[in-house]
């Protein structure tokens, strides 16, 4: 991410502070939870890897302070949430962040290995 004006950081903390768990109810009402729930269960029935969902409104307050980006936070919730912790070292984790429009992909060492690194872009853009 490059360097943020003041301004622009105000503004960042704002739109993620504005935003809450209600957000995420809109953004993913159960209707649509349910029907992720048996997308992912479909795919996880046709290989041996785990996939997990993420939404968040916006980043923590410490995230904001640093500038962190995005995809700093997917990790971060790649360790947090376990997706790491597969038999086979094959979890993927699927990373929303409504504040940014961010989607990110972090994946286990079995899948992101075989997988040509231009596939895997470096952030998605909001």
């Amino acid at each position: 991410m490059k360097r943020l004006t003041a301004i622009q950081r105000l503004a960042r903390m704002w739109k993620h502070r504005w935003m809450d768990e209600a957000d995420v109810r809109r953004a993913a009402p159960p209707e649509l939870l349910s029907k992720l729930e048996r997308y992912v269960a479909a795919s996880e029935a046709r290989h041996s890897g785990e996939i997990r969902i993420c939404i968040e409104a916006g980043l923590p307050m410490s995230y904001l302070w640093r500038d962190a980006t995005p995809r700093e936070r997917a990790i971060a919730m790649f360790g947090k949430l376990r997706v790491w912790d597969t038999q086979h070292n094959n979890g993927v984790l699927i990373y929303l962040l409504l504040a940014e429009h961010a989607i990110e992909i972090v994946a286990d060492r079995a899948v992101s290995t075989p997988v040509n690194h231009d596939f895997w872009p470096k952030s998605w853009p909001g």
